[in-house]
């Protein structure tokens, strides 16, 4: 089983993005059409009942028009990495 924080994490992402497309009035059909994937599939993973392939996710982000971006966990001199810490802090990850 997959370990719930993976999971709640993955589903916070794409209920994330969906709602950015929404702010930016961007339908699933819209991305769809951008993407090539189908309108029932653009919803399910921005819904988060679906876990997209990281090449899906990307195309996803690149059709809503957002960045991704990697935080080194052992950075400590930036506000954004310690904010994401405090947030999904693990036992076992490095303070």
């Amino acid at each position: 089983m997959k370990d719930e924080k993976i999971i709640e994490a993955r589903k916070l992402l794409c209920k994330y993005l969906g709602d950015l497309a929404k702010e930016k009035n961007l339908t699933t059909q819209k991305i769809a059409e951008i993407t090539g994937f189908k309108q029932q599939n653009v919803s399910r993973m921005l819904l988060g009942h679906y876990a997209p392939t990281l090449d899906n996710f990307i195309m996803l982000c690149d059709a809503i028009q957002t960045y991704i971006f990697i935080i080194d966990k052992d950075a400590t001199t930036n506000d954004l990495v310690m904010m994401m810490k405090e947030r999904w802090n693990r036992p076992g990850d490095a303070n």
